[in-house]
């Protein structure tokens, strides 16, 4: 039994989305896709990922506009390309890079709990914006009310993803 192009399934290993097949592009089996990472290298030629727990090899990459034309090693026309309109685009966490110290990628911090200074429960972290000059984190206070917070050092004082919890100095007046 081959299991080259699909995944073991008694071993379940941790996914990340990474992006959505939008529709096919083209009669050569090229597909349009959003993308949900915030790996600019992730959808590179070379890279590997998988749709419905099968694996594709990125052949080629272009940006178009918002999105991203990918090909992929074993889809050669629009019939094919046709079959994965809507799927989830995925990688294993095993087959992400590492970051520096101090620097996380999205899906780690999304859910985290977020306490303040002083240990008292402020809500959980449920989005995060992109601005340029650095992210803007939007903490759900659960009373159907969020606040945003900048993500800088001044005011994000500690990230622990084992205890899955982040320390925060709330700017004056923000609350």
């Amino acid at each position: 039994m081959s299991t080259s192009n699909s995944l073991f399934n008694s071993a379940k290993k941790p996914e990340i989305l990474v992006g959505k097949v939008l529709r096919p592009w083209g009669i050569k089996g090229v597909i349009k896709i959003l993308s949900l990472s915030d790996n600019d290298t992730r959808f590179c030629v070379g890279n590997s990922i998988y749709i419905e727990e099968k694996k594709y090899i990125i052949n080629d990459m272009k940006k178009s506009k918002n999105n991203i034309l990918i090909s992929l090693d074993t889809i050669k026309n629009a019939n094919q390309a046709e079959l994965l309109k809507g799927k989830s685009i995925k990688v294993f966490l095993e087959d992400i890079s590492s970051l520096e110290s101090g620097n996380y990628y999205h899906f780690q911090l999304l859910g985290l709990k977020v306490f303040t200074e002083e240990r008292k429960y402020l809500g959980d972290l449920r989005d995060i914006l992109n601005t340029g000059a650095n992210d803007i984190y939007i903490i759900s206070l659960g009373n159907s009310k969020d606040i945003l917070l900048p993500a800088i050092k001044d005011v994000v004082l500690e990230i622990d993803l084992n205890k899955e919890h982040m320390i925060v100095k709330i700017p004056k007046g923000l609350l």
